[in-house]
């Protein structure tokens, strides 16, 4: 937005040179090791944070059917290649959930989760026991 504070940082540290529509200013062309890649974001938690798991399942679901109609050649279908989720919570079943069968369906449609877990549970490399 020609307002934000990104913009306007970006405008006095940089000029006006930086962006590529003057004199509105408000588009920066931005390189990463990605270029041609395109992100979609899905909410899942609300601003307090958490969520049930069948919210979680939705937006999995809805990764998966957007792949799917890509892959069909139907209209709003999505190449999503990767799916980056941040996610902490207990399982009694690891491999046998719900939440495990449906990432199980992702990488069946060439989908690459990429899942950062919570910090819970044992910690490798620990020895328990007295020290000698």
């Amino acid at each position: 937005a020609p307002t934000s504070a990104f913009r306007l940082a970006v405008l006095a540290e940089c000029g006006a040179a930086s962006f590529l529509d003057p004199p509105a200013n408000t588009i920066i062309p931005m390189i990463g090791t990605a270029p041609l890649s395109n992100v979609y974001s899905f909410r899942v938690f609300p601003a307090t944070g958490g969520a049930p798991t069948s919210r979680i399942l939705i937006a999995v679901e809805r990764v998966i059917d957007l792949k799917v109609k890509f892959d069909a050649g139907q209209p709003g279908g999505v190449n999503l290649q990767v799916c980056n989720m941040s996610l902490g919570a207990p399982t009694l079943f690891a491999g046998r959930d719900l939440f495990d069968t449906s990432v199980d369906v992702m990488i069946a449609k060439n989908i690459v989760p990429a899942i950062a877990a919570g910090n819970a549970g044992p910690r490798g490399g620990v020895r328990r026991g007295r020290a000698s």
